[in-house]
């Protein structure tokens, strides 16, 4: 990491008036932002192009206070609780409000797509959004989490073109329950079905239903399939009824 861009963030931060938890967290965006400028042209050019110090400083305060007011101001004008970052490269938002130290709501977004080069914007929060996503609730194009939903998603609950979790759902799916095109798991439904118990068009698996068997497919036959299969599961269930 340069130390000519730490210490331009530094001169930055000297000219922001705000409280202590706001202003790291400008500064921790700013220094993430210069880097990865960085990465794809030389550190005298950043911040060239980043223009002094003090004006980085005047367009932040104009963001947090209003174009012409300061903290002390009798406008009409509120700091903002929560920080939007709209970068020549990215987007980034990050709301105020913390849950175990990660952010409500962290949303951060490469304009043109991290596949034309540098690296993707990474989002991490109790609900995330970005290129990489990473959250009890992850939207992106890669996406981790509880519920996951993405290009490539993994979590207890995924959606996605490929997907892998305890209930996974996509054109290609691995898990417990998988539904998908290609729907791998113990319980497998799909185009092409491998599991345990496997119900599709094509299946592979001890306890099978195809739409090449005779009779189709019904509720009552996948019942008695699970009880054969998981034969602790059904009687679990049936206690509930008695």
């Amino acid at each position: 990491m340069s130390q000519r861009l730490k210490l331009y963030v530094s001169e930055v931060m000297a000219g922001i008036d705000a409280d202590p938890v706001t202003k790291r967290r400008i500064a921790e965006d700013l220094l993430t932002t210069l880097n990865e400028r960085s990465e794809r042209s030389s550190v005298g050019r950043v911040l060239a192009e980043s223009g002094a110090p003090g004006e980085m400083a005047r367009d932040y305060m104009d963001g947090l206070y209003g174009i012409g007011a300061g903290p002390g101001s009798d406008g009409n004008q509120f700091p903002d609780d929560d920080l939007g970052i709209d970068s020549g490269d990215y987007y980034e938002y990050k709301s105020s409000l913390t849950v175990l130290d990660l952010p409500l709501v962290h949303i951060k977004l490469r304009r043109r797509g991290w596949f034309f080069g540098g690296a993707p914007a990474v989002a991490k929060g109790i609900i995330a959004i970005g290129d990489v996503a990473l959250g009890a609730f992850a939207v992106g194009g890669i996406a981790a989490g509880g519920i996951s939903i993405g290009g490539l998603s993994a979590g207890v609950l995924a959606l996605g073109g490929a997907a892998a979790g305890a209930v996974a759902t996509g054109g290609a799916a691995v898990g417990l329950l998988a539904v998908g095109g290609v729907a791998v798991g113990k319980i497998a439904l799909g185009g092409l079905a491998i599991g345990k118990i496997a119900i599709g068009g094509s299946v592979i698996g001890k306890y099978t239903l195809s739409a090449a068997d005779p009779g189709g497919f019904s509720l009552e036959q996948f019942r008695r399939l699970l009880e054969e299969a998981f034969p602790g599961v059904a009687r679990w269930l049936r206690s509930f009824k008695s």
